[in-house]
């Protein structure tokens, strides 16, 4: 059913409801009391009767025609108002948006975009981590929307990573080209070549562009694996919280220490994982249930 239509329907109904409590005979006879023509003649009486009820059922039709835009106008606010995906802790989601562009959602992330979308603009909006395979419209670019950073493209996939509570914002080219915007510091744009990623801080809004051999590794989480690289320990904790269901507390004087490794989330453990970010040497950890604790070595 089209717009059109139920905007028809919530027209009639309103109409129909408004109608039955509407009297038009009892209002005439009001308005001969108020008038003092109670005693008029049979004739007269039928002449302002008909003028009488043709006022009131215009007048009725408008407050009902008003009443009926004003319902309708808030109904359509509702139907175009803003589309949450989500994938809890501990999953991740794969959807199709309208343009065909096609979106991963890594665990504890939330895209919302309007019901809207494609029509006049291609906007979404990023907690968390999302991969994006965009389809291209030259016409209506796509964007994604976080606090801290825009990214603005044509056609392309890209790999974004912004939680709320991460230290750092990332932003990895697979292929095409990608415009990243600073919202921190305005003004400061970087265009995206493939194979290449940026890191933002997000304290003090520097950002830092850096060559990748294969930036396809950004996107491995997509295919089960977990892969950690040149990331702070910190936000590593944060994605093995996401992804394990644990509570990991880091040691301050560990804030600044980065780690690399890959791993298959499925048939890994958190024991396993943490295990091999010991025998680095630089940490060392105790687990109490799903309390883990991680300090200097």
């Amino acid at each position: 059913m089209g717009m059109e239509e139920k905007k028809d329907i919530w027209f009639s109904s309103i109409s129909a409801s408004d109608k039955k409590r509407f009297d038009r005979d009892k209002a005439y006879q009001r308005f001969l009391a108020r008038t003092g023509n109670t005693n008029e003649s049979a004739h007269r009486r039928k002449i302002w009767r008909a003028v009488w009820q043709a006022a009131a059922a215009i007048t009725a039709l408008f407050i009902v025609s008003q009443v009926s835009y004003r319902q309708g106008g808030k109904q359509m606010n509702v139907e175009f108002a803003d589309v949450n995906i989500e994938a809890p802790w501990g999953s991740q989601v794969k959807t199709s948006l309208p343009d065909g562009t096609t979106v991963w959602l890594n665990a504890d992330s939330r895209l919302t975009c309007s019901q809207g979308f494609g029509i006049s603009e291609r906007k979404v909006f990023l907690n968390g981590e999302g991969y994006f395979e965009v389809a291209p419209n030259e016409t209506l670019p796509f964007s994604v929307h976080t606090d801290e950073l825009q990214v603005s493209v044509i056609g392309t996939k890209f790999n974004l990573r912004n939680y709320s509570d991460d230290r750092e914002a990332t932003v990895c080219l697979l292929e095409g080209k990608i415009s990243v915007d600073n919202h921190i510091r305005q003004g400061e744009n970087i265009i995206l070549e493939p194979d290449q990623k940026i890191f933002l801080n997000k304290s003090n809004g520097n950002m830092r562009l850096t060559k990748l051999t294969a930036a396809r590794n950004d996107a491995e989480w997509t295919r089960g694996y977990l892969l950690f690289d040149e990331e702070l320990i910190t936000d590593i904790a944060k994605n093995l919280e996401r992804s394990y269901n644990v509570n990991i507390t880091v040691h301050p004087d560990l804030a600044n220490m980065r780690f690399y490794g890959r791993f298959v989330r499925k048939e890994s453990t958190i024991k396993e994982i943490l295990d091999m970010l010991s025998a680095t040497g630089k940490i060392k950890y105790r687990i109490n249930e799903k309390e883990i604790i991680v300090n200097p070595k």
